[in-house]
């Protein structure tokens, strides 16, 4: 039997193989693009198949990226290393500490605990916990997805360990992606909710020469019920297909929690110095705009607090436990959003599918705005994409007599759909804890991508055309 098994399961790893060396070739010679488009396409797809079939380990396949895109001739040194070069790999250190530091002061587990006990101790109560949280986390901490992330993650493997859901499990992987869509995908209700969302009203008051400005209020009413729809949907998706099933074997664990929250009494000193230090992290993030620095590299600075004498939370050992490997991975997922519009494939991409939008009606343009959204996430970074586009798509609205607002925000909806770890890189952080499985992971996303659209027309469009947008 066993013998059968292993067969088997050597039948497969032979035909995963095949799929990563086979589809690549066929990417190459068939795709109408110069050497370095069809070779970065190529070498991208390679690496995907090879994270999603984990025949190698994710962070060497990271490694192989760059170095892969600079062997072949696609990108020079410079621009295919770059990540290295940027914040966010050193955020990602910095978080990996934080989460850390609130793991093991039991900060993190006193908030999981509190907010499990809050709703119930049901997997009903925790999916309503996390409901409420995606409605008010975006008020309490507005216009920064890092900080609602390093509130999020730590939380998130506190409630794994508090029920028992081991890395990389479907549980865990499950519990992180719902932590995941409340830090990332919660920002659309509000105006301030997400710095892209001020973005969006600021171009809309541009392309239409100031006739179209949208206020607060404004935004509430054209957004509220859509934005947290979509996060209900976001985190129902996780949910159902991998964590109902745990709790529907495990039943209501309120009374085993009760009791475990009691015996850790009351705030220890160490909790006290991560909160305190936590709350200056998440000031820094809220008052940026004020303080005019940026506060991505003030928290790694912040951070570094933890090591210092009268604090001493971290030690030159417990740093040696992080896995700094999980680099190689965020950058060489970073390498395909950087190459990407250094060879032109961005290009190709806007100049095929933009014009369309001048043809369609105000739903039509909708929704193909929505799926330009989800196709560039594919090749560039969602802030690069909107950065790039979202002006030139806004613009071809108010050209065509649409409501600029449900194009721009269905735009920006599309670049919040993401199958891949490496399209968006808050989603890379949390990956990068070590809890989350690649392959289980995958599956909600690519569930959620194509149930997205049907969200997106029905729910979104529906809203806006009884508003008179559409």
């Amino acid at each position: 039997m066993e013998q059968a098994i292993n067969s088997k399961n050597k039948n497969i790893n032979y035909i995963q193989w095949a799929i990563t060396i086979l589809v690549p070739i066929i990417i190459y010679l068939f795709t109408p693009l110069d050497y370095a488009g069809k070779t970065f396409l190529a070498i991208t797809a390679t690496c995907v198949i090879l994270w999603v079939f984990a025949l190698i380990p994710e962070n060497i396949t990271g490694l192989l990226i760059p170095i892969s895109f600079v062997l072949f001739g696609v990108a020079e040194p410079e621009v295919a290393f770059k990540p290295w070069a940027q914040i966010l790999p050193w955020l990602v250190v910095a978080g990996m500490i934080l989460s850390e530091v609130m793991l093991d002061t039991g900060l993190a587990k006193r908030l999981a605990y509190k907010s499990l006990l809050m709703t119930g101790g049901s997997g009903k109560g925790i999916v309503l916990g996390f409901i409420i949280t995606s409605f008010v986390l975006p008020l309490l901490v507005p216009s920064s997805v890092w900080a609602k992330m390093f509130i999020m993650a730590p939380i998130g493997i506190a409630i794994c360990k508090a029920l028992d859901f081991k890395p990389m499990s479907k549980e865990a992987t499950g519990i992180m992606l719902m932590a995941c869509f409340v830090a990332i995908s919660s920002g659309f209700s509000f105006q301030t909710g997400d710095e892209t969302m001020v973005w969006i009203s600021q171009v809309i008051s541009e392309v239409s020469n100031g006739q179209i400005t949208i206020s607060w209020l404004a935004w509430l009413k054209y957004m509220l019920l859509p934005g947290l729809s979509w996060s209900v949907f976001s985190i129902l998706t996780a949910y159902y297909l991998l964590v109902k099933k745990a709790f529907d074997n495990k039943g209501n664990v309120k009374s085993v929690l009760e009791v475990e929250y009691k015996e850790m009494g009351s705030l220890s000193g160490k909790e006290i110095k991560t909160l305190l230090i936590v709350l200056l992290i998440l000031l820094n993030f809220i008052f940026e705009t004020y303080h005019k620095m940026n506060a991505a590299f003030i928290m790694v600075a912040l951070v570094s607090l933890f090591f210092i004498p009268g604090i001493s939370l971290m030690k030159r050992e417990k740093l040696q436990s992080v896995n700094l490997w999980i680099l190689f991975f965020v950058t060489g997922a970073m390498s395909v959003g950087m190459v990407a519009g250094s060879v032109g494939v961005t290009k190709v991409v806007a100049d095929s599918l933009l014009p369309i939008i001048k043809e369609m009606g105000p739903f039509g343009a909708t929704m193909m705005a929505f799926t330009f959204g989800v196709i560039m996430n594919f090749i560039m970074t969602p802030l690069g994409a909107m950065a790039a586009f979202i002006t030139v798509i806004s613009g071809l609205a108010v050209q065509a007599g649409i409501h600029p607002l449900p194009v721009s925000l269905a735009f920006a909806v599309g670049l919040d759909i993401y199958v891949f770890p490496y399209e968006v890189a808050p989603v890379l952080y949390f990956f990068s804890l070590g809890y989350m499985s690649l392959q289980e992971a995958i599956k909600v996303l690519a569930v959620r991508t194509v149930l997205a659209f049907l969200v997106v027309a029905v729910v979104f469009g529906g809203y806006w055309y009884t508003l008179g947008l559409m």
